[in-house]
């Protein structure tokens, strides 16, 4: 009920220190006298600390608080916005009183201070931003790549892999999945088009260069139904309120694509989808799931006056 009301209310962020937005939540829900807020304060490589803090609705005051740490693992560094090739090397077998994780995350840190990977001709997991059937070339900025892209342009994203190996990937535009997701509400179950997913749990593509005539597929947009009538939502730049993640009050990642490939391994539904000619064919699979990640690249999308070299 209190998510409903959040969206029903739109409430953001900004909202929680407005005593009279927080009177009118409380009164929507029978009077609800606190909600306790969470802040991540700091991190350092795999250890990130954590403020909670319990508000009361009506008065908009301070009624306790407390501190702790959490772990990353490697599926949430990934949803850093920022973008590496894991080396093989880069997990190393563990050490008598070290979590393999923290090495994994202390090396993607490192590997993070570099160039991104698709600077690099040879990274295997090509992604790109294509407007009317061409690429819409960015520019480098250290480890982020910026791509222009003008109100009322429709766009797809390509991916092309350079090696014959299947791959798992999850592809999230402004951290919303292309995919769509099975959701339980009140005991009945539906589908949700573009949902706001952990990166770790959303349903990925299966990319398979054996099931295609070339290592190439094209994402047209968000899919609402799968199968070999799938059908999808074009990707279209709009006013930022206007974006699908505004309507679901989910703002963080505005103008952010992430595509994480990963190892696949066996069970578990996921989806594949033909090469570029008819990637509305979307064809269900129950025999892989995502292992062990490989690689994740963002690209952000901005204002053409961003852009020095559009």
């Amino acid at each position: 009920e209190l998510v409903t009301q959040l969206k029903a209310q739109q409430f953001s962020v900004d909202q929680l220190g407005s005593r009279e937005a927080l009177a009118k939540l409380s009164a929507s829900l029978d009077g609800l006298p606190a909600i306790v807020t969470g802040t991540l304060r700091h991190r350092q490589h795999r250890l990130i600390t954590l403020q909670c803090k319990l508000k009361q609705l009506e008065t908009n005051s301070l009624a306790g608080a407390a501190g702790g740490a959490a772990l990353l693992n490697e599926h949430e560094w990934a949803m850093l916005g920022l973008s590496v090739a894991v080396k093989p090397e880069d997990r190393p077998p563990p050490f008598p009183g070290v979590q393999p994780q923290e090495q994994l995350i202390a090396k993607l840190d490192e590997r993070a201070q570099g160039a991104h990977p698709l600077s690099d001709p040879k990274f295997p997991y090509r992604v790109a931003i294509y407007v009317d059937g061409k690429e819409r070339s960015g520019e480098f900025r250290g480890n982020d790549y910026v791509v222009p892209l003008r109100q009322g342009e429709v766009y797809t994203i390509r991916v092309r892999l350079l090696g014959r190996d299947k791959v798992y990937m999850r592809l999230l535009v402004d951290g919303l999945n292309t995919l769509p997701e099975k959701v339980q509400e009140k005991g009945i179950g539906t589908v949700e088009v573009a949902p706001i997913v952990k990166l770790d749990e959303a349903r990925g593509w299966i990319l398979d260069p054996s099931a295609s005539n070339q290592p190439l597929w094209e994402i047209r947009g968000f899919v609402t139904e799968t199968g070999t009538g799938g059908k999808l939502r074009r990707f279209v730049v709009v006013d930022d309120n206007l974006s699908v993640a505004a309507q679901k009050n989910f703002t963080e990642n505005l103008g952010l694509i992430t595509a994480a490939f990963y190892a696949p391994s066996l069970s578990r539904v996921g989806t594949g989808a033909e090469d570029v000619e008819t990637s509305e064919n979307i064809l269900e699979r129950r025999d892989v799931k995502a292992g062990e990640l490989l690689s994740v690249v963002h690209i952000r999308y901005v204002d053409p006056a961003e852009v020095a070299t559009p």
